[in-house]
């Protein structure tokens, strides 16, 4: 949320210096979609540089909460811009129904995932399949009772993955089979994005705003994470540099 909110005041600040006329609420949807981190490839930074396994456990933590509350995040804004009438958009039942419904919604698929894998010992095939029926299940019965579907799948992967029933060669290709998912998906989104450049003219205004605001990511994802560890320190014992 504090990386979202300064992102886009930032970013308001610097296209109005650069004479580029932008909405604050199209920066702060900008803030919502650059602010999450991608666990999987933030996993294996971590682990080329060889950061202890307390704080890579930390950071990936912080990654996958982060990403949870920034689909939050959206579905917030994209009611709000669904609907000008922020307050009553925001209190209205049919958003309520997509936030809380979802997150009810993917509590049963996970109790559900955490019940059929239970049994699971060897059969790493059949736990892919699980997996991949329940999530395109839960995505179809989530669009059919109006609730928010990333929300959903967000929760009942956090029960997938905190599964202690799992065998580690269970786990093991589940991790490699949602992650080449993953990666494949990213490659696609990315390849639509570039397409989508090639539609937009090219101006050094743009050019110039893209430069500015990659220090300005930097320095407000530092800030975001160092003001939370800043106050956590006076309640537990927080190893030096984390925030870096």
């Amino acid at each position: 949320t504090i990386s979202v909110v300064l992102i886009g005041s930032v970013l308001w600040l610097v296209l109005r210096a650069l004479g580029i006329p932008l909405e604050y609420f199209y920066c702060l949807f900008f803030g919502v979609i650059i602010s999450p981190t991608d666990s999987i490839g933030l996993l294996g930074v971590l682990r080329s540089v060889r950061v202890a396994k307390s704080m890579e456990t930390l950071i990936s933590g912080e990654s996958v909460c982060n990403n949870a509350i920034t689909v939050l995040l959206f579905a917030l804004l994209a009611g709000i811009f669904a609907d000008p009438d922020v307050h009553d958009n925001v209190l209205s039942l049919p958003m309520f129904q997509l936030i809380l419904g979802g997150v009810v919604w993917g509590v049963l698929l996970g109790l559900l995932l955490h019940y059929l894998l239970k049994g699971i010992e060897q059969q790493a095939q059949l736990a892919i399949l699980l997996t991949l029926s329940l999530a395109l299940a839960g995505e179809a019965v989530a669009l059919w009772l109006g609730l928010s579907v990333p929300i959903s799948l967000v929760i009942a992967g956090l029960f997938l993955a905190n599964n202690s029933a799992m065998t580690d060669a269970i786990r093991e290709q589940l991790k490699f089979f949602w992650s080449l998912l993953n990666e494949i998906v990213l490659v696609g989104l990315l390849v639509m994005l570039g397409l989508e450049l090639l539609l937009l003219p090219v101006r050094v205004e743009y050019l110039l705003a893209a430069l500015a605001i990659i220090p300005v990511l930097l320095f407000v994802r530092y800030v975001g994470v160092g003001l939370p560890i800043l106050v956590l320190q006076r309640y537990r014992r927080i190893n030096p540099g984390m925030a870096r």
